[in-house]
C-alpha cells in the first residue's frame, strides 16, 4: 500500500503517512461483509436508487472503490477534484482490465450525494453508506471524527479486499492513473509501497 499522505515534508509527513498506513493495514485479504440489506445505496448511474451488493459483484468481476469524504455539490472541494481525476483516469484502467467496475463510496447522506453526483456528471456510480454503515463498519474503514471516510482506494476480487492504496486527495489524474494501474497488475504484491 502506498503510505504517502497529503502532508509531504519532514517528520509531520512521515508521522501522517505512518498513521494513515496503520488505519488500513488490516484490509488486504479482508473478506467483504455479506449484507442482508444488499449493500450501499446507489446515488447515480444505472443502479440509481437500488442497493449495490459489492460482495456478489466482486465474485463476477474486479471492483475498484474510491472511498472519499463528503463532496460539495458546487464541486469546489478536494473530494470533487479527486472524483473528477478518477473519471479522467478510468478509460486507461478499463483498457488494462476490461471487466473492471468503478465506484465512489462515501458516508455522505443519500440526497446530498445524489445532488453532487448530478452536478459532477461522473461516468461511474457513487454509493452512499450513510444510513447503516453496513459496509464501512465491518471493514473498519478509516473515518475522521465527523464520520467522513478518508481517501482510500480498494481493489476487490473474489469477495475480498486484494489491494489497498492511500492516494493523495489532491492527486492529478495522471498520478492517480499510474498508482491505480499498479494496483491492477496481477503480479503486484497486495500492498503497494512508495
Amino acid at each position: 500500500m502506498d503510505t504517502s499522505a497529503s502532508s509531504s515534508s519532514g517528520s509531520n509527513g512521515a508521522a501522517a503517512a505512518h498513521a494513515a498506513s496503520a488505519r488500513v493495514h488490516h484490509l488486504p485479504g479482508h473478506p467483504l461483509p455479506f449484507l442482508a440489506s444488499g449493500g450501499p445505496l446507489c446515488c447515480s448511474g444505472a443502479d440509481e436508487g437500488g442497493r449495490v451488493d459489492l460482495f456478489a459483484r466482486s465474485l463476477r468481476r474486479p471492483l475498484l472503490l474510491f472511498l472519499h469524504p463528503h463532496v460539495q455539490a458546487t464541486g469546489d472541494c478536494a473530494a470533487a477534484q479527486h472524483l473528477r481525476a478518477v473519471a479522467a483516469a478510468r478509460p486507461a484502467w478499463l483498457r488494462a482490465e476490461p471487466q473492471l467496475e468503478v465506484f465512489g463510496v462515501s458516508t455522505q447522506p443519500e440526497q446530498s450525494l445524489r445532488t453532487a453526483a448530478a452536478a459532477l456528471r461522473l461516468p461511474y456510480a457513487l454509493l452512499s453508506d450513510a444510513e447503516e454503515r453496513a459496509f464501512v463498519a465491518p471493514l473498519e474503514l478509516p473515518c475522521d471524527a465527523g464520520g467522513q471516510l478518508s481517501s482510500v482506494t480498494l481493489l476487490l476480487r473474489d469477495g475480498q479486499v486484494t489491494r489497498v492504496d492511500l492516494p493523495e486527495l489532491e492527486a492529478q489524474a495522471e498520478a492517480l492513473q499510474r498508482r491505480t494501474l499498479a494496483l491492477l497488475k496481477p503480479d503486484a504484491p497486495p500492498e503497494q509501497t512508495q
